[in-house]
């Protein structure tokens, strides 16, 4: 039994299927969307990007592949094939038949336990791979404010980005989104790090900027990429504002107590993606892909429901 398949099996202890609450899109009388700038309150997503007047962030292969968050040329096509296979369920969940929940689908976390299992690799390649949908606009936002690996790999390590977002009622999302060289495909850089971020990721301005980013457009998805759960406090907080995670496990490699300990900090996350990264049986299968949900019940227990 794979990690990915225990985690699963100890989760399902915890009670019946519950079906797990999800905000829904804001009313126009909804105060924390009348505070929200003109672009995004108005789901307009070409009229923002008209706005975006700075220089494209360059995302070259082998920038990206040095920093060892591509893939090498010979492995390029079957990984593609893997990540199609990753994202199509949730494109599906976030403007498919299946987009039930609000806008909040559209805000995809991507995150890890502990360092080291991938997540970057995985936020990297799935935005790019979502970017190569001929109707689907990416947000590839640097959520791993402390680190900030992306920012650093692409150059944008002096730009404005999402701490000083949340930071400053005066700055948009138009003031710190970039474009990039990559056809679809935008970025926001972390930004400068900040002593109280972990109180300014549990504010009401964070909370205003997701609710924003998920209204950008009715075809704009949000890739998060984040912290560990298990390094910071952050993670969790911006978990139970999104509507998806992809949680990554390092396969034979990630302790199942570990694991464990990593997803029940998401019991308010309504749909966790389990990605089994560089599994040893990586010819046929690199990324092994789970899904389930995550209710409450009325004691407030964390229960889950499996997504087939």
């Amino acid at each position: 039994m794979s990690i990915v398949e225990r985690t699963i099996s100890k989760l399902r202890a915890g009670g019946p299927p519950q079906e797990a609450a999800v905000s829904i899109a804001a009313t126009a009388t909804d105060p924390v969307q009348a505070t929200l700038a003109s672009p995004a309150a108005e789901g307009d997503w070409l009229r923002f990007a008209e706005q975006l007047k700075h220089p494209p962030v360059s995302f070259q292969d082998d920038v990206l592949r040095n920093a060892s968050l591509l893939p090498a040329r010979e492995q390029m096509e079957a990984i593609a094939d893997q990540f199609r296979r990753v994202k199509w369920p949730l494109l599906e969940e976030a403007i498919g038949r299946g987009a039930t929940r609000g806008p909040s689908s559209k805000l995809i976390m991507v995150t890890s336990s502990v360092p080291g299992e991938g997540k970057t690799f995985c936020s990297i390649n799935l935005a790019m791979s979502m970017a190569r949908e001929r109707d689907v606009s990416v947000v590839l936002v640097d959520g791993d404010i402390r680190k900030a690996d992306i920012t650093h790999v692409v150059g944008a390590q002096a730009e404005l980005g999402l701490s000083n977002l949340i930071s400053s009622e005066n700055l948009t999302l138009a003031d710190v989104v970039r474009r990039t060289t990559r056809e679809r495909l935008y970025f926001l850089p972390a930004g400068g790090f900040a002593d109280n971020l972990p109180e300014l990721c549990a504010s009401r301005r964070m909370n205003q900027v997701l609710r924003e980013l998920s209204l950008l457009g009715p075809r704009t998805l949000v890739i998060l990429d984040t912290a560990p759960l298990l390094l910071t406090n952050e993670t969790q907080v911006i978990s139970k504002e999104v509507g998806q995670v992809v949680f990554v496990v390092k396969a034979d490699a990630t302790e199942h107590s570990v694991a464990t300990s990593a997803i029940e900090l998401l019991d308010a996350a309504p749909i966790v993606s389990c990605v089994l990264n560089q599994s040893s049986d990586a010819a046929k299968d690199y990324y092994r892909y789970g899904r389930y949900g995550y209710g409450r019940s009325a004691e407030g227990k964390a229960d889950n429901e499996s997504k087939k």
